[in-house]
Formats: C-alpha cells, structure tokens, sequence
C-alpha cells in the first residue's frame, strides 16, 4: 500500500506543480491582466494600472490593508513570471508596477495633479533607480522584483511631500 500522498506531477517551471489553471491565473496576475504583454512601455502601462488600484483603494478606505495584500500578490506571481519567461525581473511581469504605485500616494492629496506628479516621478525613479533601488534588484525572485518599485515609490512620496511642504511655505 503506497502511503505518501504526495503529487507525481513533475515540477513545472513556474514553480506550480498541483494545478495549471492556477499557474495561468498567477501569470495573468503578473503580466498585470494583459498589459505587460503591450508592445511599448509595459512598465509604463503597468503603472496606469496602478493608479487604478490607487484609486479603488483609496475610494474603498483601505489602502494601508489593500497595499499589503498587493505586494505579498506581488512577490508571488513576479517570482512565477521570473521562472515563467526565464530571466530576472522580466518587462512582462509589471505586478510590481502595479502594486507599488499606491504608496507612492499616501498622504497627498487625491486630485488629478498629484495624481499626475505622482506618475511621472514614480516612472523617473523606476528607470533611473538610485540607490539602494538599483541593489535591491539582486534580492532573489518575485522579492528583487517588487523591492526596486518600492523604493520608487517612496522615493516618489518623499519627493512630492517635500514639494508639497516647500508649496505651503513659499
């Protein structure tokens, strides 16, 4: 009588061994619901997408909860995508993007300019990554993914606080 239960599905190489469909649904995650597969600036279209869940977030009050959530989605499907398409941090997988944005956000005002700042500065700083933006992409799997858009997004928070402090004072 055979006692271990265990799968003899042989390990696929997005790391899902039980259930393809959820290999697919994780994929889909990361490749932020089709716009990673956009031929031009998918990073870019990722971040669109991020406004969007910024803005449902935000409209549902939960964005402290929802951002958590997000990046523990993040750092599971980019580690998928990385092992799906067979390389580090992959234009595809653009969860990261996505995710990360709101913080970006927090504590600003919800208007259509800062909305607009915000993006800018937060695809500045996801292109120029500065340090330690440019060391956390060495983090193993889905974690160096998502750790650089992080870093832009609170170097874009810090950014556009200051801004915003400077504004009231002068």
């Amino acid at each position: 009588m055979d006692t271990n239960f265990s799968p003899k599905t042989p390990e696929r190489a997005d790391g899902i061994a039980c259930c393809p469909w959820l290999s697919k649904v994780a994929l889909f995650v990361a490749t932020g619901f089709g716009a990673g597969y956009l031929p031009i600036a998918p990073g870019t279209w990722g971040s669109v997408v991020g406004v969007g869940l910024f803005l449902v977030l935000w409209k549902m009050q939960w964005l402290l909860p929802g951002i958590a959530a997000a990046l523990s989605v993040s750092v599971v499907t980019s580690g998928i995508g990385e092992r799906h398409f067979g390389r580090k941090d992959p234009s595809q997988v653009v969860v990261d993007e996505i995710v990360c944005f709101p913080l970006a956000m927090l504590g600003l005002p919800v208007t259509p300019a800062w909305l607009a700042g915000a993006f800018v500065f937060y695809r500045i700083f996801d292109v120029i990554k500065p340090p330690p933006a440019n060391w956390s992409q060495r983090l193993p799997g889905g974690w160096g993914v998502t750790a650089d858009d992080l870093f832009a997004a609170l170097y874009t928070c810090a950014a556009l606080h200051a801004i915003r402090f400077l504004a009231q004072r002068f």
